[in-house]
């Protein structure tokens, strides 16, 4: 009678431990969450809610959460997705329940506590689900709506106009400064040619072209300043055709009366050069050459460019 007690004892211990295993082996989750920590008033996201569990045994059939519900959200789609997988030499089963919603005012956004039913063999049963909460923000300002943005904005624009309008001030400072000066292209750039020659022309023949430059340059700069006069005193003005034919020593003294003797020693010192040139044989040495380029760029008021070298 004992033994027969033991044996009932021993049987059902093993009924029980196998039916524990088996439900071990049959474990089902599920787990829910937002597709994104915080969210703007207006935007859009997704509430995913997915359960888990090994294919073993009789087939498992999973249903929709059940009591569902959100709060401060809008529930715009529904999507479900089943997925088999392997894990660990088994198969893996899990079903999506996805649900696409759109933000609501801004505060506190949640979605509810639910039970999700799945039946197998033993019958209907319920997972729990916890709730979520999920913070939501303010709408999105458009960029050109934010005051900030209006300010800087607008004080971008004052510095840029107020930028271009230095360099527009500049410009036109440094073009009247070139017409006073009478800095004309054509000048600087037949004095540039002259440059060139420093180093291979012989010293007479550069001597003389930078004299006849010279001449031009002054007959030239006689009509402007004596056309200026004239202006002033609303009489016909002078051009370089009214000019004399002259050369370098009979133009000077005019020109320098007409400057105010401003920059004669200059001048004249260009003037001792070519005499030199003339009278003497011309003979230079280069850095006597390089002088007196240096005051024929002098008197002519043209300014060594960039990059001229």
């Amino acid at each position: 009678m004992l033994l027969g007690t033991r044996f009932s004892l021993i049987v059902v211990s093993i009924f029980g431990l196998t039916c524990a295993l088996q439900a071990v082996a049959r474990s089902i989750n599920a787990h829910a969450g937002f597709s994104q920590p915080g969210i703007h008033s207006g935007d859009t996201l997704s509430y995913t809610v997915k359960v888990e569990w090994m294919e073993q045994g009789p087939e498992i059939a999973v249903a929709a959460p059940e009591d569902l519900n959100f709060t401060a959200f809008t529930v715009i789609e529904r999507k479900t997705a089943f997925r088999k997988s392997a894990a660990e030499g088994n198969t893996l089963n899990s079903i999506e329940f996805t649900y696409h919603l759109r933000s609501g005012d801004a505060g506190n956004g949640m979605a509810s506590a639910a039970r999700i039913p799945y039946s197998d063999a033993n019958g209907t049963h319920h997972l729990p689900l916890a709730s979520a909460n999920l913070e939501i923000l303010p709408p999105r300002v458009p960029l050109l709506e934010r005051p900030g943005f209006r300010y800087t904005a607008y004080a971008g624009f004052v510095a840029l106009a107020f930028a271009g309008g230095l360099i527009t001030r500049k410009k036109f400072k440094d073009k009247k400064a070139r017409e006073n000066r009478n800095e004309l292209p054509g000048w600087a750039e037949e004095i540039k040619r002259l440059k060139s020659r420093l180093a291979v022309a012989e010293s007479k023949l550069l001597l003389e072209d930078m004299e006849s430059l010279t001449v031009r340059y002054l007959r030239a700069e006689i009509a402007r300043l004596d056309g200026a006069r004239k202006s002033r005193s609303s009489t016909a003005t002078t051009s370089d055709k009214d000019i004399p034919v002259a050369g370098f020593d009979h133009l000077l003294p005019r020109y320098l009366e007409l400057m105010d003797n401003a920059e004669a020693d200059s001048w004249n010192k260009l003037g001792d050069l070519f005499r030199y040139a003339r009278y003497a044989g011309g003979h230079k040495e280069r850095h006597e050459l390089s002088a007196g380029y240096g005051l024929l760029k002098t008197c002519m008021r043209v300014n060594e460019e960039k990059g001229d070298t």
